[in-house]
């Protein structure tokens, strides 16, 4: 089964990207359902945003070899027919879609061009196409954004560059944030300060291993989620999409393109 081959192709010892991935993945279900069963409960929302960063910047931080897994593609297309079946808007389309362009966009269009003038250029480029980006793919290019720091992160990760592109991104994010959701102040206090977490969490990782937890059955449960975030994804949405269809069938009469 894939699941148990994902879980055993890293090893028997727990690393830091299987707990961060499991800490996102928990953060990630919250976030769907506010989203799909309690939308007008904004609270889960707020929860929900803090694991957003995790999800882009690992996205860059990763290898190249890493750069599409053929269930990546897969899924982000299966997801758009479940939508089409469903009645749910189109765009934007999942986020699945939105991390093979972050893929795509740091290993083959930005490369090594990540100098002081072209970071420059890259940021304004990407903040002025926000808005139209998200309403063709999630989170639209604030993800891009989040990617090319995970990029220099990982290449030079002590640097000025690193710093900068970290308290940019942190600080873009929650600026959309309080334009995009009508948080209450307990509910903005949850996203700003769980958010500004974790980026000082991504601004000081490394992939470290943890022996002394090896076999231990809670480092189990986090590696085995944490190795198969991508499938938990594509469940979950596909549960999700099925039951808030039934629930809510009147507001899923008519196929919608947003």
């Amino acid at each position: 089964m894939n699941f148990l081959r994902q879980y055993k192709k890293y090893g028997s010892i727990p690393s830091s990207h299987d707990f961060i991935k499991f800490f996102a993945l928990i953060i990630m279900i919250i976030d769907h359902i506010g989203h799909y069963f309690f939308p007008e409960q904004l609270a889960w929302r707020a929860v929900g945003r803090i694991g957003f960063p995790v999800w882009f910047f690992l996205s860059g931080y990763a290898k190249k070899s890493d750069e599409f897994p053929k269930e990546l593609f897969i899924f982000a297309v299966l997801l758009v027919l479940v939508d089409l079946l469903f009645k749910f808007p189109l765009l934007s389309v999942n986020a699945l879609f939105t991390i093979i362009f972050c893929r795509y966009f740091v290993h083959s269009i930005v490369k090594e061009r990540t100098s002081d003038k072209s970071l420059l250029i890259w940021v304004v480029m990407l903040i002025i196409y926000y808005y139209p980006s998200a309403l063709l793919f999630e989170y639209g290019s604030l993800a891009l954004l989040f990617a090319l720091w995970g990029y220099i992160y990982r290449n030079n990760p002590k640097s000025r560059q690193s710093l900068v592109m970290g308290i940019t991104s942190c600080v873009l994010f929650i600026a959309t944030q309080f334009i995009e959701y009508s948080f209450s102040w307990y509910e903005n206090l949850i996203m700003i300060s769980g958010t500004i977490f974790v980026i000082v969490l991504l601004q000081n990782f490394k992939t470290s291993f943890y022996e002394k937890l090896e076999g231990n059955f809670f480092a189990k449960i986090g590696m085995f989620f944490g190795r198969n975030t991508l499938y938990m994804y594509f469940i979950h949405i596909c549960l999700f999409v099925v039951l808030s269809y039934f629930m809510y069938i009147e507001k899923h009469q008519e196929f919608s393109w947003f």
